[in-house]
C-alpha cells in the first residue's frame, strides 16, 4: 500500500500545490472565520479522536478508537494498536478489538504476545475466538500438543470445536490420519454441547469445510447433509436466513452442486407473506449465489421474486461485484445500470437514498467510477455523499488512479463540511483520517480548515 501511495505522490503533489497557491491568492470566507485548531497540527487521527471524545457518546468514541486501533494494526504499529484498543470505553468493543489484534499477531508469528492479550479479554465469546486462532497457530508452527492443550481451555464449545477441527486439518496434511480423525470426532462432540441450534449448525458447516480442506470429501458431505436436516428444526425466521446464508457460502466446499441454491429458494417461498421480509432476504442471498456460479438467468428469475424494491436494487448491485469477480465485465456493467434505473421506482426517499448509497459502494468496489459519479449526483444527504466519495477514494488508491483519488477526496471533504450533526462528523472524520493515513498524503489547507471548523464547533 505504501508503494501505491508513493506512486500517487508523483502525480498528486503538483495539483495540490497549485490549489494551495490559488487558495492563498483569493479571499475565502472560511479563512476569514476559522483559525486553525491546535489539534489539527497533531494530524487527522488526533482530530478524529478529539471530535469523538467531545461528542459525549461512549458508542461513538468506542467506534472511532476501534477503527484507529485496526488502522495502526494494519500498518504494523502493534504497540499503538494495543494502546488505542485499551482506551475503548465499551467493554464488548474493547474485547472485540483486542481479539482482532491477538489473532493478527498470531498470523505474524507473535503467539506468546497474542496469548497474553487474549487473557485480558473479559468476554468468553471474544476470548474463545482469539484462543481458537492462537491454538491453531501453535500447531501450524509445529509447537505440537501446546495447541491442543490450549484448545481444551476454550470456554465456548463452538470455538473449541473450530480450533480442534483446524488442528485436525494440519495432522491430515502431515499424514497422521488416525490422530486427525480422532480430533475431528472431538470437534463434533464439542459442537454438540452448544444449546443453540443455529450456532450448532454454523459450527457444523465450519467442520464440513475443514473436512473438505483435509481431503475428506465423504465426511464433509455427511456433515453437510446433517446440517440440511437440522435446518428444518429452526423456528426463528431470522435464524433461518442466517443459516441458509452460511449454507450458500459453504456448499461448494462440501462437494454439493447448485441444487442447494434451489433448495434455499424453496425454503424462502415456504415462508409465505407473513414473513415477507425474511423471504425476500433469503431470495436475495440465493440470487447472489446464482451469480457466484454465473447462472445469470436463474439469478434474474429469483430477483424478480423479491417484492421489496430497495432490496431488489441492492441485490442487483451486489451481484454486479460477483459478476466482475467472475470476469463477466459486461454483465457487471449491465447490473449496475439496471440497479440505478430501478432505484427510481423506490417509493420513499429514505429507502431510495439508502439503496443509492449501497449502489455507490458496490460500484466503487469494482472501479466503475462513472457509475459512482452518477449515484453521487442522485444522493441528497451530505453523510451519504461523504461515505461514497471516501470509499471511492480508497478504491482509486488501490487502482493507482491519482485523478480519481484527488476528485473523490475533494468531494468527501466538501460533503464533510456540509454535515451538521457532530456525531456524524466525528464518524466521518475518522474515515477521512483513514484515507489520508493509508494514502500517505498530507491534507491540503482547505481540508485542514474544514477540520478546524468542525473541531471548533465541538469544543
Amino acid at each position: 500500500m505504501r508503494g501505491i501511495a508513493l506512486s500517487f505522490k508523483r502525480y498528486f503533489y503538483i495539483p495540490v500545490i497549485a490549489l494551495i497557491v490559488l487558495y492563498g491568492c483569493q479571499p475565502s470566507a472560511l479563512r476569514d472565520v476559522v483559525e486553525p485548531h491546535p489539534v489539527t497540527e497533531e494530524g487527522m487521527i488526533a482530530s478524529a479522536l478529539y471530535a469523538a471524545e467531545r461528542v459525549g457518546s461512549d458508542e461513538v468514541e468506542s467506534n472511532v478508537l476501534r477503527r484507529i486501533a485496526l488502522l495502526k494494526l494494519d500498518q504494523n504499529q502493534t504497540d499503538e494498536a494495543v494502546d488505542y484498543a485499551m482506551q475503548i470505553p465499551l467493554q464488548n468493543e474493547k474485547d472485540r478489538t483486542i481479539a482482532d489484534v491477538a489473532m493478527l499477531l498470531t498470523e505474524r508469528g507473535e503467539r506468546e504476545r497474542a496469548r497474553s492479550l487474549a487473557n485480558r479479554i473479559q468476554s468468553d465469546f471474544h476470548k474463545s475466538r482469539a484462543l481458537a486462532g492462537i491454538a491453531v497457530g501453535y500447531e501450524r508452527a509445529a509447537d505440537y500438543r501446546r495447541g491442543r492443550d490450549l484448545a481444551e481451555e476454550i470456554p465456548d464449545p463452538n470455538f473449541q470445536a473450530r480450533a480442534v477441527a483446524g488442528i485436525a486439518v494440519i495432522y491430515y496434511e502431515e499424514g497422521y490420519d488416525d490422530l486427525a480423525s480422532r480430533l475431528f470426532n472431538q470437534a463434533l462432540q464439542s459442537a454438540r454441547r452448544e444449546q443453540s441450534i443455529t450456532h450448532h449448525i454454523e459450527t457444523l458447516l465450519y467442520i464440513s469445510q475443514k473436512y473438505s480442506e483435509a481431503g475428506q470429501r465423504q465426511r464433509s458431505r455427511e456433515v453437510f447433509s446433517n446440517v440440511i436436516e437440522l435446518s428444518g428444526q429452526i423456528g426463528n425466521d431470522q435464524h433461518h436466513v442466517n443459516v441458509w446464508d452460511a449454507i450458500l457460502h459453504t456448499y461448494p466446499h462440501a462437494g454439493q452442486n447448485e441444487s442447494i441454491i434451489e433448495q434455499a429458494v424453496s425454503v424462502a417461498r415456504a415462508m409465505g407473506d407473513n414473513a415477507a421480509y425474511y423471504r425476500d432476504e433469503l431470495i436475495s442471498r440465493a440470487a447472489i449465489a446464482y451469480a457466484n456460479v454465473s447462472s445469470y438467468d436463474r439469478m434474474f428469475d429469483v430477483i424478480e421474486e423479491i417484492t421489496d424494491i430497495p432490496l431488489r436494487v441492492v441485490t442487483m448491485a451486489h451481484s454486479s461485484t460477483v459478476a466482475e469477480d467472475n470476469g463477466d465485465h459486461e454483465k457487471a456493467d449491465g447490473l449496475l445500470v439496471d440497479a440505478i434505473a430501478l432505484s427510481e421506482q423506490i417509493s420513499g426517499e429514505v429507502f431510495k437514498q439508502r439503496a443509492l448509497l449501497d449502489i455507490g459502494i458496490y460500484a466503487a468496489n469494482i472501479f466503475r467510477f462513472d457509475k459512482v459519479d452518477a449515484v453521487m449526483e442522485m444522493l441528497n444527504a451530505p453523510r451519504s455523499v461523504a461515505e461514497v466519495a471516501l470509499h471511492a477514494a480508497h478504491k482509486a488508491m488501490e487502482q493507482d488512479n491519482p485523478d480519481a483519488f484527488a476528485r473523490f477526496a475533494k468531494q468527501s471533504v466538501e460533503a464533510l463540511d456540509a454535515i451538521g450533526d457532530p456525531i456524524e462528523q466525528a464518524e466521518m472524520l475518522v474515515s477521512l483520517a483513514e484515507l489520508y493515513d493509508r494514502s500517505g498524503f498530507t491534507p491540503d489547507e482547505d481540508t485542514t480548515l474544514i477540520v478546524s471548523k468542525i473541531l471548533h464547533t465541538v469544543d
